[in-house]
């Protein structure tokens, strides 16, 4: 057992142990927005955020104005000592309207946001046996309630995501690790959520699958998984109709060398616009033959698919993330700002994603590498393998028809049909095809991502490129053999699928446990303002390397940082300088981060089936540098805040620390004759 993992696993668990203990009613306030979704007692399924909307715009033909009054939080077993707690639910109230009124095209006038307006909907939130409830009154004949649980959460909440990270670092097995870790998360949710009848041990199980089942079917987590199989089953049948081997033979004319080879994989995912697992699954498909000609470890080239990848889905215009985390940044701001408008704001912030950019350009150009990656580089250079475990795979190629000639189109054509795909339905969902489209508007490219940020989306263009992948593969007879291909490619497809599979799961137990609420608890109010953008970096960055994802991570936490942000009196209207863009950047940073150093992210799996490498060896080597880039980006965040600095000058502090600590690390991949 490596000294590294233990001191991995040990770290884990001291910032468990520091983590701050959270009482009842600041985990009862991340749940408010829950509270205000919910069906409303004895009605139909409308929600009291749906009544008070309708309230807001019956006087109105366009909009919706609303006041609120007095919104107060009661524990009557305990009491609240904290005060500031009902400043806090209002705030959760807002941003829960918001949303709402976003979700509907309501243009919400909210009055009340700080404090209570007179004669305004009064909001009385109580927390008894384990739920929480709501009752409105609005005038003296208006009245609405709700309820839902509210099991108690505390740091408990975290330890299946935790040991389920733990096992995979000191067992390198990361099915078993997740399994034990699902299990253990089971035992936690069906503990706190107890039946009407009692419920015998044998019959646990299943009462656990079912719950799992049917929230894969409700939430539609199954079709990033029904994307993977096309991507992977599409990949198959190229190698096998001689269109992989096309592409390699050309391709291996240009990537003659490790650096050449590290050098497009690079330039490969710069210029993909779509998210992971499809974009990483089809440029290894892509790439990776090229990569083991050249003796480029499997280490290496996941850790360029994954690191770049997320850095670009970051910043890039067109990306599904920047739709999403931009929508979800406005509604949450108040401020009136559009969502480009917070874009371009935020962009000389988000300095995680231009060093790790930064960073991966540096090292393919320069062949230099720094512990654990420089023994997998030195190791593949020297022939002993693309990953730390010899012959083991995850799947290998399909050997080709050797009746069919090599067609580099074969598989390019199914590779551009995918990308064309998801493009030509963002166009749609968009609404560009009947509305036009400036190409000039940073606002219009943002809504077109928005338009893309659809889960089935990618599934349907991952289908287009199986089906063009078999079409092809009747020119020329390249038909032979095909079948079994298929076949070969599904059955290939059953290991990432199950880590995949997994990892959500995982993810879904840490959410019905309250992991997010207890995270963004502990939070609290007495943060000094010059190291709230530190604070967040940090929140942000240990939600998503929980929940596994920067998806998961961000609803709950933007809230909660542009709400702090604006009670410290940073404005979003003050410039690219203002408090709360530099507060708004590092909860973006944080959670791709957090994500991007995860065993239980999307992307690391994928880009360890992409490279057809070991997952643990890809976290392994790739946690340094994902470290070093938040080390840098921390002390970037703690100078703009203790100090005033512009966003410039922080990101070239981040600059000089990282890539000033790169080169001192570092040494040639190469190892030098004695």
């Amino acid at each position: 057992m490596r000294p590294q993992a233990w001191l991995a696993v040990l770290l884990l668990g001291a910032l468990w142990l520091a983590l701050p203990t959270t009482d009842a009613a600041a985990v009862a306030v991340q749940r408010v927005p829950a509270l205000l979704r919910a069906p409303i007692a004895a009605s139909d399924s409308s929600s009291l955020a749906d009544r008070l909307l309708d309230m807001a715009s019956a006087k109105l033909s366009s909009g919706a104005t609303l006041s609120l009054g007095g919104v107060r939080l009661a524990i009557p077993e305990v009491g609240v000592d904290d005060l500031t707690i009902h400043a806090r639910a209002r705030r959760a109230v807002v941003w829960a309207l918001r949303q709402a009124a976003d979700a509907r095209g309501l243009a919400l006038d909210l009055r009340g946001e700080q404090i209570a307006i007179p004669d305004g909907v009064s909001l009385l939130f109580s927390l008894r046996d384990e739920r929480l409830s709501v009752n409105m009154q609005s005038g003296p004949s208006i009245h609405f309630a709700a309820s839902i649980p509210a099991p108690p959460s505390d740091r408990r909440a975290l330890l299946p995501a935790l040991v389920a990270c733990a096992l995979v670092i000191l067992w390198r097995r990361p099915l078993l690790a997740l399994l034990v870790g699902l299990i253990f998360g089971a035992v936690l949710v069906l503990a706190a959520t107890p039946p009407a009848t009692p419920r015998s041990w044998d019959g646990l199980p299943g009462d656990f699958v079912r719950m799992l089942a049917a929230e894969l079917g409700a939430s539609g987590a199954w079709k990033p998984i029904a994307t993977l199989l096309c991507l992977l089953a599409t990949w198959a049948i190229t190698a096998r109709n001689g269109g992989l081997g096309g592409w390699t033979h050309w391709l291996g004319l240009r990537a003659s060398s490790a650096r050449r080879a590290q050098l497009v994989t690079w330039i490969c995912a710069s210029a993909a616009f779509f998210e992971a697992p499809g974009k990483n699954v089809a440029l290894g498909w892509m790439l990776r033959t090229a990569a083991v000609r050249t003796r480029l470890s499997a280490e290496k080239f996941a850790w360029l698919l994954d690191t770049t990848g997320t850095a670009v889905l970051g910043v890039c215009l067109l990306s599904p993330w920047t739709g999403f985390a931009f929508r979800l940044a406005a509604t949450a701001s108040g401020s009136g700002k559009s969502p480009s408008d917070l874009w371009l704001a935020t962009l000389p912030w988000r300095g995680f994603c231009w060093l790790s950019l930064a960073l991966g350009l540096v090292v393919a150009v320069s062949g230099r590498d720094f512990g654990t990656m420089l023994a997998a580089e030195r190791r593949a250079r020297e022939g002993g393998g693309t990953d730390a475990r010899g012959a083991r795979r995850v799947f290998a190629a399909p050997e080709p028809d050797p009746r069919t000639a090599p067609q580099a189109w074969r598989v390019l054509a199914p590779f551009a049909v995918y990308a064309l795909a998801i493009l030509v339905q963002g166009l749609r969902d968009g609404g560009v095809f009947t509305t036009g489209f400036d190409a000039s508007s940073v606002g219009a490219w943002i809504a077109l991502a928005s338009a893309m940020d659809q889960q089935d989306t990618s599934m349907v263009a991952a289908l287009a490129a199986l089906l063009v992948a078999l079409a092809l593969s009747s020119v020329d007879g390249a038909e032979r053999g095909v079948p079994a291909a298929l076949l070969r490619g599904l059955k290939a497809a059953v290991r990432p699928c199950l880590l995949i599979i997994g990892a959500w799961a995982l993810s879904f137990v840490s959410a019905q446990l309250g992991a997010g609420e207890v995270l963004a608890a502990a939070l609290g109010e007495r943060v000094a303002p010059q190291t709230l953008p530190a604070i967040l970096f940090l929140l942000s960055a240990g939600a998503a390397f929980c929940f596994g994802s920067a998806w998961a991570a961000l609803p709950l936490l933007v809230p909660i940082g542009c709400g702090l942000a604006g009670a410290m009196g940073g404005s979003f209207s003050d410039g690219p300088v203002a408090f709360s863009v530099v507060s708004l950047a590092a909860l973006l940073e944080g959670t791709l981060a957090g994500a991007l150093l995860s065993p239980l992210s999307a992307s690391s799996l994928s880009a360890t089936i992409g490279a057809g490498g070991d997952h643990s060896d890809h976290l392994r080597t790739q946690s340094p540098y994902g470290v070093l880039t938040m080390s840098a980006l921390l002390l970037s965040f703690l100078a703009a805040g203790l100090y005033g600095l512009g966003p410039w000058s922080s990101l070239a502090i981040a600059a000089v620390v990282q890539l000033g600590v790169f080169a001192w690390l570092s040494r040639s991949s190469q190892r030098q004759p004695a």
